[in-house]
């Protein structure tokens, strides 16, 4: 499972990285995958919800993280 999540991960990563739309994430998130998960779940739980956290959540749920 933890492998199968991984690859969605990165593939949201590089999905997240190309977007120039993209507001309320640290420059931090930029500097490797599991920055940008770590931002992107800490968003998902006290922040605005946006396509990223949405899709991060569904992750958790989907591999039970």
């Amino acid at each position: 499972n933890h492998k199968a999540a991984g690859k969605e991960i990165i593939k949201l990563y590089k999905q997240w990285s190309k977007d120039k739309k993209k507001k309320g994430y640290g420059k931090y998130a930029e500097t490797n995958v599991s920055e940008f998960w770590a931002e992107t779940v800490t968003k998902a739980v006290h922040g605005k919800s946006d396509k990223y956290t949405k899709r991060v959540k569904d992750i958790c749920k989907k591999y039970k993280l």
